[in-house]
């Protein structure tokens, strides 16, 4: 990607933190992400217009793949392309996912965009887009795959090592570094849960009055949070936190806490990740001491981005890893708006 487009990229991480329209500089952990009017990048939408990208997310039920879903219409709306949004109904869906993306193909879209449900089940669609003589992006969840026509021609992505890592060690240090410690997992064979935890693990290892005496799949569900909580709680009352891969199972495990007598944000500190307005109110709150969110928008735009430069003849880098921040109630209120108006953005307006 030139440097103009990955300026333009940046602007918009600031851009759209407080609102949808809105600018704000914003500081991304290790990343600062600049601010300017995105009309500065008008000149590049040009000659993009006969391309359709196909955007396939897990699902439009969880924010964050609003997110994703928003940021690639965004970059449609700068580069001049057409965006077709697609998602399947709840995560775990892959079959339904590469339904979706057989559809695309047969439809001919010029390339395909993608969230995966499963890091190796979605290698069939990249294999069948390939063959077809289209480009295919993962973002969010990576691809694993022996296959050479199942590797995707870019991955855009956190890492999930990492970010859990900065999450786990405040949550850590919150707890005065002891106390037991349950981790929820999302969905079985998600490359974002797998790595998220390894994050979480390896920096609770650091703390040798901290042990982790139970972690397991929730499948990034709220419900299904509160139900695995409940049944570790049962055997491990006495828990001092919780770390969970995503914030709807963070939210579940609010609810069992409540059930059990014990409260969040005083008796279990709570570590989650990704944003949604649930997940900001728990935080004014009290109830989720931190959460990380890793700019997911960001993985729609270069989505698109990459994408275009595919199809214009520019080389494009096989990985691009976005910035993380973890959020505190010192800076919930600048993201709390964002995720209002994300919420109730319509994309068939």
């Amino acid at each position: 990607m030139n440097k103009f487009r990955r300026r333009a990229s940046l602007a918009l991480a600031g851009a759209l933190c407080v609102g949808l329209m809105a600018g704000c500089t914003t500081d991304t952990g290790s990343n600062t992400a600049e601010t300017s009017d995105l009309s500065n990048t008008s000149s590049t939408n040009t000659g993009n217009s006969q391309y359709n990208i196909g955007v396939v997310v897990k699902t439009m039920g969880n924010p964050l793949f609003r997110e994703v879903a928003y940021g690639a219409v965004q970059a449609g709306a700068v580069y001049g392309c057409k965006i077709t949004n697609q998602a399947t109904s709840a995560e775990g869906e892959i079959d339904k996912q590469i339904e979706i993306c057989d559809t695309l193909i047969a439809n001919k879209v010029d390339a395909l965009v993608v969230t995966p449900q499963n890091s190796k089940g979605i290698a069939t669609a990249v294999k069948a887009a390939h063959q077809a003589g289209i480009p295919f992006i993962a973002v969010d969840t990576a691809v694993e795959t022996t296959d050479a026509q199942s590797v995707p021609d870019c991955f855009i992505g956190m890492d999930n090592v990492d970010a859990g890592y900065a999450v786990a060690k405040m949550v850590a240090e919150k707890i005065g570094g002891e106390g037991k410690v349950i981790i929820l997992m999302g969905m079985e064979g998600a490359s974002t849960s797998i790595e998220r935890t390894e994050g979480y693990v390896k920096a609770l290892k650091e703390y040798p009055g901290i042990s982790i005496v139970g972690q397991q799949n929730a499948n990034y569900e709220q419900a299904k949070g509160q139900e695995v909580t409940a049944n570790m709680l049962q055997t491990n009352p006495d828990i001092k936190a919780i770390l969970s891969c995503n914030d709807l199972m963070a939210l579940g495990a609010i609810k069992s806490l409540s059930e059990s007598g014990l409260k969040a944000g005083e008796d279990v500190i709570i570590g989650s990740y990704d944003i949604s307005v649930s997940c900001m109110n728990a935080i004014q709150k009290g109830e989720i001491y931190v959460t990380g969110y890793h700019w997911a928008k960001l993985y729609g735009y270069w989505g698109v981005e990459m994408a275009l430069d595919y199809l214009n003849g520019l080389a494009i880098p096989s990985t691009i890893t976005s910035p993380h921040s973890e959020i505190t109630a010192d800076s919930v209120d600048k993201y709390l708006t964002f995720c209002q108006d994300l919420e109730a953005y319509n994309f068939n307006a």
